[in-house]
């Protein structure tokens, strides 16, 4: 059997790509953890949902998912259990009624108005040690990043 040799020069968890995803991981977890501790039904997915209503409101399952990056499928299990918790509504599009659109509750409102500040103070512990103009340069850097990824195609052959 023929064993292949790949040569990696650095630590694997000291590539951008690992601290990337560590970093996401690591946030998603204390934000959600804090969310709990406080009783808010709410995990990521769903604030993510949330975050984009409060936006643009009226945006369909179809259209959060392509945002969110997940499949309409389980776009469709996070929209459902929302509604199920009265912090979304949904209503049918006024000139295609097989569309729904969601929309925020009163009661998503009260729910964004009380995780907003614990998601806002983990992020704020997390840049605590960086100076102001070092988080500048490190929030452009990562819309450097995001622009630059989304020039990538998708597949080979685009």
């Amino acid at each position: 059997m023929r064993q292949l040799k790949v040569q990696i020069s650095e630590d694997p968890h000291e590539h951008e790509g690992y601290l990337i995803r560590e970093l996401y991981h690591l946030l998603k977890a204390r934000i959600e953890t804090r969310m709990r501790d406080a009783d808010i039904a709410i995990g990521f997915p769903q604030a993510q949902v949330l975050h984009e209503l409060l936006h643009e409101p009226g945006l369909s399952s179809a259209q959060l998912a392509r945002r969110s990056g997940t499949t309409a499928q389980s776009m469709i299990g996070v929209i459902a259990a929302l509604e199920q918790q009265g912090i979304i509504d949904r209503r049918p599009h006024p000139e295609n009624a097989r569309v729904m659109q969601c929309y925020v509750s009163e009661g998503g409102l009260d729910c964004v108005r009380r995780a907003r500040p614990i998601a806002d103070e983990v992020i704020e512990r997390m840049l605590k040690g960086l100076p102001a103009a070092e988080r500048g340069r490190f929030r452009s850097s990562l819309r450097q990043c995001i622009d630059a990824l989304e020039q990538i195609p998708l597949h080979q052959a685009e």
